[in-house]
């Protein structure tokens, strides 16, 4: 479905740019040249800027989603139960801890539910929920993705080092096509 999905695109891809040409021969046709080598000049000298390198212009863009794990549900319920604990008690310093905490567990929820790994061309861009900064990861610099798992805390993840000692820890769905994706992309980047 995958393959087809791009076969898709791709033939609306080259329909758009047909189009987009049509219409630019038709502009330039009746608003500036009336002889029939003028056009055909000036319409082969367009075309020639317009058109990108094939590869830049097929890039597609490929999402990954965040895995949720035990760890990632079982402390947003623990806190929320905390939560709900200072709540009950109504004096001053618990309510100012109970909606600490609800805060708190708003964030998790928000980081937990709306994480996202975006391959934009040559950029990976790590979206960590609504309320954080997107992490942008350029693909060619990433020197090192180093596979972390502990048992212990039943968390594993994985490592991505990238230019002068930057880091980023991902846990994409799919870790094997998340890693053959940057693969291919460094490998279409040497290409060019």
């Amino acid at each position: 479905s995958d393959l087809l999905k791009f076969a898709r695109d791709l033939m609306l891809r080259q329909y758009q740019v047909l189009i987009s040409l049509g219409l630019h021969y038709l502009w330039l046709r009746r608003r500036y040249f009336r002889s029939t080598k003028q056009i055909k000049t000036s319409f082969i000298c367009f075309c020639s800027h317009l058109f990108v390198p094939l590869r830049m212009y097929m890039s597609t863009n490929r999402t990954f989603q965040h895995r949720v794990t035990i760890v990632g549900v079982a402390v947003p319920i623990i806190m929320a139960v905390m939560a709900l604990y200072f709540l009950l008690h109504r004096t001053a310093i618990h309510l100012i801890i109970g909606f600490g905490l609800v805060l708190v567990i708003i964030m998790m929820l928000e980081r937990l539910l709306h994480t996202s790994y975006l391959f934009e061309g040559d950029m990976l861009t790590i979206s960590r929920g609504r309320f954080m900064k997107k992490e942008q990861v350029p693909v060619k610099d990433i020197t090192r993705i180093s596979p972390i798992r502990r048992q212990w805390l039943l968390i594993d993840y994985l490592l991505i080092e990238y230019g002068a000692g930057h880091e980023a820890e991902v846990q994409p769905v799919n870790e094997e096509a998340f890693l053959q994706e940057i693969k291919k992309r460094q490998d279409d980047h040497e290409e060019r």
